[in-house]
């Protein structure tokens, strides 16, 4: 059993935390499948298909850009998102880890999001890889503290792995 504690891990998520709130569009990348993008957005083929004028559901290409919902939707979220501080947010992405919800990584700015772990690529792609190294229910991810300092977050978590 792999168990790792990280006492006072400094997420340092500069501001880079603030950004972006809920991701309102997907760039279609090789793989990719309406019905995943969908499910992984909490909405369904037929409501992406009809927001997107797409013709046949089952045919998009890498590179296409998929919105993920209106413009009064994305408005919503936005706001929603801007009333939270940057510890909700760190503490909502930790969460993440073990619920599987894909919406806290939307407040990752890929331009500034350093991986503390040396063996993990820095930015998104390399968050995702290792999110996706896991089996699913298998990732264990607690919050202990967190607190704030100017545009800093620090965060003690307390992870398990692969249980």
């Amino acid at each position: 059993m792999k168990k790792g504690v990280s006492i006072g891990i400094v997420l340092v998520v500069l501001m880079s935390m603030v950004v972006s709130a809920y991701a309102s569009e997907h760039v279609v990348v090789k793989g990719d499948v309406l019905w995943k993008i969908a499910s992984e957005n909490k909405t369904s083929v037929s409501a992406l298909a009809t927001l997107n004028n797409l013709k046949d559901p089952n045919l998009i290409f890498p590179g296409q850009v998929i919105k993920l919902s209106s413009h009064n939707e994305a408005v919503n979220q936005e706001s929603e998102v801007s009333n939270m501080t940057n510890a909700d947010k760190v503490v909502a992405l930790i969460s993440s880890i073990e619920s599987g919800d894909h919406a806290p990584v939307g407040y990752i700015n890929p331009s500034k999001y350093i991986q503390h772990n040396l063996g993990v690529k820095d930015g998104l792609q390399g968050f995702g890889e290792v999110m996706a190294l896991l089996p699913e229910g298998s990732a264990r991810a607690s919050v202990k503290r967190v607190f704030e300092d100017g545009e800093f977050v620090f965060a003690h978590t307390e992870y398990n792995f692969w249980s």
